[in-house]
């Protein structure tokens, strides 16, 4: 990890002196694909119940800071969330105070590992919206080919999520 990245790590960690209980890097620095656009994914895991995000800068880097209760971050594992799971999965732990953090980035990675349920309703509202959106391209497509592109464009990731969900392959290193 750049020690750049780090200091912010620990900028957040003094700032939040009380609260944090620990700090992760996740996103495209954790998993070594960093380009141009790149911004410095990190979880705090805090005490208290509420969870929020910040977005700044701080020394030249976009800062996208997510700050999960734990029983927030356990209750979104336990359900599947996609994005919170595959962010604690990659996540480096910067500092962890107890361990929780440590076991809480365990339980994503055998949550992951899992895969998503045949009966996931996240699953069933996305191929829900592909019929929708199938059905929405094939009534403008010849009136509006243009609307029709973007309608299609739009939910290219949901697209996308259900394809590779299906097929396992949820789990590659790219976005």
């Amino acid at each position: 990890v750049p020690a750049a990245i780090l200091r912010i790590a620990r900028n957040v960690s003094i700032r939040r002196r009380g609260v944090l209980i620990g700090i992760c890097l996740t996103g495209s620095y954790s998993t070594g694909h960093i380009c141009g656009r790149s911004d410095v994914d990190l979880i705090g895991l805090i005490r208290g119940d509420k969870s929020y995000r910040e977005y700044y800068n701080e020394s030249g880097y976009d800062v996208d800071l997510f700050l999960f209760s734990e029983t927030f971050a356990e209750t979104a594992i336990a359900r599947g969330r996609g994005d919170i799971v595959i962010m604690l999965d990659r996540g480096i732990i910067i500092e962890d105070t107890d361990g929780r953090l440590e076991n809480l980035i365990s339980l994503a990675k055998r949550r992951f590992e899992a895969g998503p349920s045949r009966d996931d309703r996240q699953l069933q509202f996305i191929r829900h919206r592909l019929v929708t959106v199938l059905d929405d391209c094939s009534d403008c497509i010849e009136a509006s080919p243009a609307t029709a592109v973007m309608i299609m464009v739009s939910h290219l990731k949901m697209i996308a999520d259900v394809k590779l969900s299906n097929h396992h392959l949820w789990d590659l290193p790219y976005k």
